[in-house]
């Protein structure tokens, strides 16, 4: 049989989207080479043909067969959807976390927006742990959808305190979202309490800084931007302009002024690297 003559056919049933002969053809290539792809464009044919339980036949002998690590991440998402429609909700939930943790802190988030979806239905009928529910949350957090991440970090944080338990991530990022909600005083709390679980986080100090500035309470706003600057060793022209704002507030116009100036030097030295910062907040 002639290996490449299947693959040309291959990739023309493929691109002509006939499921069906591209199935029949990658069981041809297969009988040539044992090779993990050919299972997954099995399983991927049979899944367009709404074939799900074959599918996920097909899906698991190519997990099966990467002994070379040469799966790649869109297996994960159809083979989660896979068993999604054949209701076996546990295994769905299992590959499509798989597939969403690769993308959940990257800027390409059309490429889960869909997949959350998923998520969430078999969610709602199968119901979900502490662990499922932070990461919807965190999802959400790195799309900007604040409202949403607070609902699903509440619902994780909830079954964690019923267990007496505390996880620091969902103290950080429930914190962080309601600062993007404007709940400072919520922020706050939760925040403070990340802190007790986990204190050598600079990123964390920054949020609180930020809130306590936004309540105007100043003082401890420059007690944790100062922390915030110690942690990661590096002078954040943010957090240098944010400072100037308290002292400012505090009528401390020497350390204001002294911070202004600090600032535009950080400006001048960044502007080398195309990079440029507007000091219209600290004026």
């Amino acid at each position: 049989m002639n290996k490449e003559f299947y693959i040309k056919k291959a990739k023309e049933f493929f691109y002509n989207k006939d499921y069906y002969n591209l199935s029949e053809t990658c069981k041809k290539l297969i009988e040539i080479d044992d090779n993990t792809k050919y299972y997954f464009y099995i399983g991927f044919s049979l899944y367009m043909l709404e074939n799900y339980i074959e599918a996920v036949e097909y899906f698991e002998k190519a997990l099966d067969k990467n002994t070379e690590n040469e799966i790649d991440i869109n297996y994960f998402y159809y083979i989660g959807l896979s068993y999604y429609y054949i209701n076996e909700f546990e295994k769905a939930l299992k590959y499509l976390k798989i597939y969403l943790n690769y993308y959940y802190d990257s800027s390409l988030s059309y490429k889960y927006k869909k997949t959350l979806k998923y998520y969430i239905d078999i969610l709602d009928i199968y119901g979900g742990n502490a662990d499922n529910f932070k990461f919807v949350g965190i999802c959400y957090y790195r799309l900007g959808n604040y409202d949403n991440a607070v609902e699903y970090f509440e619902k994780s944080n909830r079954l964690y305190d019923i267990n007496n338990e505390k996880d620091y991530y969902i103290k950080l990022f429930l914190g962080i979202s309601y600062y993007r909600i404007d709940k400072y005083k919520k922020a706050i709390e939760n925040l403070l309490e990340a802190k007790c679980i986990y204190n050598n986080g600079y990123i964390l100090y920054y949020y609180i800084g930020l809130c306590y500035m936004y309540v105007k309470d100043y003082i401890n706003a420059i007690e944790n931007f100062n922390k915030q600057l110690i942690l990661s060793n590096e002078n954040s022209i943010y957090t240098i302009c944010y400072l100037s704002i308290c002292y400012y507030q505090l009528k401390d116009y020497k350390n204001h002024f002294t911070l202004i100036k600090e600032a535009r030097q950080l400006q001048k030295e960044n502007t080398k690297n195309h990079s440029f910062y507007s000091f219209s907040k600290c004026l």
